[in-house]
């Protein structure tokens, strides 16, 4: 799952295929015998010359910066078509794209597992609805703060919908996936503090949830800063009596040898005396 800043990213470099021509006479070679196969699965032509495009991006595999996650977006741009076009597929008929990427990486460098080989596969459909949910809550931020403002305002209309969909998950991902409530809530705080600065133009107020047991882990972990606190507190106490303790039983060390020694001077001058 990306994080918001890697995913801005990726998105960038993603859209760089709107910009690149068409190579026919590689595309064929590459899709060629794959046509029987593509035919009984109903997946268009363009799906493939997208993802072709996608693969020929040098760009993110000779940097290599954000390879993994480049990689990782466009696995679930294809998970997302095929499920679009063909709702029951499963991990085999997704072998379909694999096997492209294979086609696509001999041709290009004579290796198998080049640019996204490791990446294509088949996602479940419950990793897959994380990530829609992920990607498309950083979408409706990126609109909402767009230079747009048909753009603009029309994720401010979506936003109630977006609140409604952020708080039917976060109870889930707070209690069992941490690192997505990390992600999602930090682009929500985005949201909220966007809203409330007095230049927005989307009037509507982000009632988003907060955790049920955020409250109770934040009053534990409270409770427990207050036991620490305290334990702390009556360490220092206790080292403190400690080191005036010995500093009393120093101090009477000390006399005490004073005293023996007037005592034995007082001895010796009445020897001498005698």
């Amino acid at each position: 799952y990306l994080a918001y800043n890697n995913y801005r990213n990726v998105i960038k470099e993603y859209d760089k295929y709107k910009r690149l021509y068409d190579k026919k006479y590689r595309f064929e070679g590459i899709i060629n015998d794959l046509k029987e196969e593509r035919g009984k699965l109903n997946f268009p032509e363009e799906i493939f010359d997208k993802l072709h495009k996608l693969l020929r991006n040098d760009h993110v595999f000779i940097e290599g910066k954000i390879t993994d996650n480049y990689c990782s977006y466009v696995n679930y741009w294809l998970n997302e078509e095929a499920r679009k076009r063909y709702p029951l597929i499963n991990k085999f008929d997704f072998d379909i794209f694999l096997k492209f990427v294979v086609n696509f990486n001999k041709e290009k460098s004579g290796k198998e597992d080049d640019t996204c080989y490791s990446y294509i596969e088949y996602l479940t459909y419950v990793v897959y609805k994380r990530m829609e949910i992920l990607y498309n809550f950083y979408t409706f931020y990126d609109n909402l703060i767009s230079s747009n403002e048909s753009v603009r305002n029309d994720a401010c209309e979506k936003l109630l919908y977006n609140i409604r969909v952020y708080n039917d998950i976060i109870n889930d991902y707070y209690d069992n996936h941490r690192d997505l409530y990390y992600k999602i809530t930090h682009v929500k705080d985005l949201i909220v503090s966007f809203l409330s600065n007095s230049s927005s133009t989307c009037p509507i107020y982000a009632n988003f949830w907060v955790p049920k047991n955020f409250l109770l882990d934040e009053q534990l972990k409270k409770e427990k800063e207050q036991r620490e606190a305290l334990e702390r507190e009556k360490e220092q106490k206790e080292a403190l009596r400690m080191k005036q303790l010995e500093s009393e039983t120093s101090l009477k060390s000390i006399i005490n040898q004073n005293i023996k020694s007037r005592s034995g001077i007082e001895q010796m001058e009445k020897l001498m005396r005698t």
